[in-house]
């Protein structure tokens, strides 16, 4: 940077580039998981809730959700990294120069070499996964129906996407990794093995979402959501692209504050008997709400990705907040335009 000491730009470029950088990706990995119905754990938390509250209603499958979500991300990412570069530093990034090599990136690649087998048949496993689950109910645009591959089952009622995820897991499991080096047949290495499902899976996600299941529960059973819904009754009359935003900001709110998984479970009931109170169809409240959930930009507590980026030290909580607010504001006019109509085009949801 032109008539700045080198001193003063170098510590200029590790706080307004690397914070920056360092946001980015943290938002990045909030925004691109709500693209998919596996991508972040507040889509499952909303699925698992919706498929017992609402057994009767058609679920949403993954393509009905990609539908939604990724039309969502393809839109949010760039306005994300628009204003990262412009606002998010002390200085805009476009004044930033490096004196590293610009083919740094290009070397890292060479370094990682061809893909190993091993890495080909994960791939694999994933890529056929994700068919299994785009193409497992009938696929409807206008009058072209794709059937789909469950019906060709005697009993399709019985598959579920999470039947297409133990299938996977269990192909993981027995498919041979190949031999290191001086290997015996004896120690055959498979995709998966025990002592990495013990160790790397992450248990305590799964006891959240078996807890905010029972959260869930006790808040229909007790009454309190029912409560809390009958108050939310005054609002009946609205139009329905009032009560978006209204939802969105709840949820914000509370995401914030908590963990975006915890929002979303405690969130789910009021919100379904809220719906059921004011004679709209529940989804139209509770997607809105649970993507804004995994929209929480403001504070290291609201995601794990805020929470370990704020970890390395480079990032300070106010510039995190001031970030984070302007992006917030943003999808809380983004995400109800979106989705009253997507809502509307690719779930039939009136």
């Amino acid at each position: 940077m032109k008539g700045v000491d080198p001193s003063r730009a170098a510590s200029l470029v590790r706080s307004a580039f690397g914070s920056v950088l360092l946001l980015g990706v943290a938002y990045a990995a909030s925004i691109g998981g709500v693209g998919t119905l596996i991508g972040t754990p507040t889509n499952v938390a909303f699925v698992g809730f919706a498929s017992q509250r609402f057994p009767d209603l058609q679920p949403i499958t993954f393509l009905d959700w990609l539908l939604i979500g990724f039309p969502l991300v393809v839109v949010f990412l760039p306005i994300t990294w628009w204003y990262l570069c412009r606002y998010g530093a002390e200085i805009p990034i476009s004044r930033i120069q490096f004196g590293a090599s610009s083919n740094v990136i290009e070397q890292e690649l060479a370094a990682l070499g061809p893909m190993k087998p091993q890495e080909k048949r994960v791939l694999l496993v994933g890529s056929a996964t994700a068919l299994l689950w785009i193409f497992r109910e009938d696929i409807v645009v206008g009058s072209f129906r794709l059937p789909g591959w469950s019906n060709w089952l005697p009993y399709p009622d019985f598959i579920h996407d999470a039947t297409v995820a133990m299938l996977f897991a269990i192909v993981l499991c027995v498919w041979p990794a190949g031999r290191k080096d001086n290997e015996s047949p004896a120690e055959r290495r498979v995709l998966i093995d025990w002592n990495t499902i013990q160790h790397g899976v992450p248990w305590g996600v799964v006891l959240l979402f078996g807890g905010g299941f029972a959260l869930a529960q006790g808040l229909e059973v007790s009454g309190l959501a029912a409560w809390i819904g009958g108050g939310i009754s005054a609002l009946k009359g609205l139009p329905v692209w009032v009560l978006f935003p209204i939802a969105c900001v709840f949820a914000v709110l509370m995401t914030e504050m908590t963990s975006n998984v915890a929002t979303v479970l405690m969130l789910m009931p009021i919100l379904a008997e809220a719906a059921t109170q004011l004679d709209v169809h529940p989804y139209l409240l509770m997607i809105p709400a649970t993507i804004i959930a995994s929209f929480a930009f403001m504070l290291p507590v609201a995601t794990p990705p805020n929470a370990i980026v704020f970890s390395s030290g480079w990032i300070t909580v106010p510039r995190m907040f001031k970030a984070g607010t302007a992006l917030d504001l943003i999808a809380l006019v983004i995400i109800p335009t979106m989705m009253y109509l997507l809502g509307s085009t690719v779930l039939q949801l009136r």
